[in-house]
């Protein structure tokens, strides 16, 4: 089973935000070298997260690992023009040949942020926007190219939480990542949204898409401190805790409930410490 790692950025307890990038490269750096097979970065624009856009950060750590995949997790296509997705990611992919992934998300931001940040022109429909893209990234627009002129291009992936964008993903062949983490609620979405979309997806396309499923994981042996978090945690549905061994159990579960060979685990540790030590000792325990 292959585990990668999802990183919202939050800001380390008693850090700052540019500590914390650095603590992220260095994560990744460990990530690498303990085994895990990807590092995605979201783009959130709450308060308490060190990057906004995570494409530089993206850069950093590509830049300092080998083999890790590293990508966006992903994009919030409301927010950016397809032309400047599709330059910057295919910059990446030719810097970084098959490492680099492509999430598609369709969060948005308040109206004042949204209109600061980008247009109205912009905030055209996502489905129309993330094809552009790439229409984009395969050099196939009649008067604008991206640079460079190469075949090389990211993975790419939709995001989702539930089964609405699975006929687009297929249509458009692109793999898919399920968020077992969103809905508050406690509801967790049907596993056959998987299987569904595999098997849509080898019936038109031929061949089998890459898919994941993403969960919370909160890593510790200390009782008092997972409670806390328990507690406390108000943003995401915690998915996973308790001790690595526990954690590791848990993340099989889900894997075999879901079907898959990979999962994609948010670290929801509140500082460099508890972040690092999930690293340290989840694949090994």
């Amino acid at each position: 089973m292959k585990i990668g790692i999802l990183d919202f950025g939050e800001i380390d307890t008693h850090s700052n935000a540019i500590e914390t990038i650095h603590h992220t490269i260095a994560n990744a750096v460990l990530a690498e070298e303990k085994g895990f097979t990807r590092y995605w970065l979201t783009e959130h624009y709450l308060s308490g997260i060190a990057w906004r856009n995570p494409e530089p950060v993206i850069t950093l750590i590509a830049a300092s690992t080998e083999t890790i995949k590293v990508g966006a997790a992903g994009v919030l296509v409301p927010l950016h023009a397809p032309y400047r997705i599709a330059q910057d990611f295919k910059l990446l992919s030719n810097l970084f040949p098959d490492r680099i992934d492509l999430g598609f998300a369709k969060g948005t931001i308040d109206q004042k942020a949204t209109e600061e940040i980008s247009n109205q022109q912009l905030l055209t429909d996502f489905f129309e926007k993330i094809k552009k893209t790439q229409l984009f990234l395969m050099n196939k627009m009649e008067h604008v190219q991206v640079s460079p002129p190469s075949s090389i291009v990211p993975d790419l992936w939709m995001l989702g939480t539930s089964s609405s964008s699975v006929d687009f993903a297929t249509e458009q062949k692109m793999n898919f990542s399920l968020s077992l983490f969103h809905n508050l609620d406690g509801a967790l979405p049907s596993p056959h949204i998987l299987s569904a979309f595999k098997e849509k997806f080898i019936r038109k396309n031929g061949y089998e898409p890459q898919v994941n499923i993403a969960v919370s994981v909160f890593c510790t042996e200390d009782n008092r401190r997972m409670e806390a978090e328990r507690r406390t945690r108000k943003n995401v549905l915690l998915n996973i805790d308790g001790g690595a061994g526990e954690c590791m159990q848990k993340i099989e579960m889900f894997a075999n409930r879901y079907q898959v060979d990979e999962l994609m685990v948010l670290n929801l540790g509140k500082d460099h410490v508890e972040k690092q030590a999930l690293i340290e000792t989840l694949l090994t325990a």
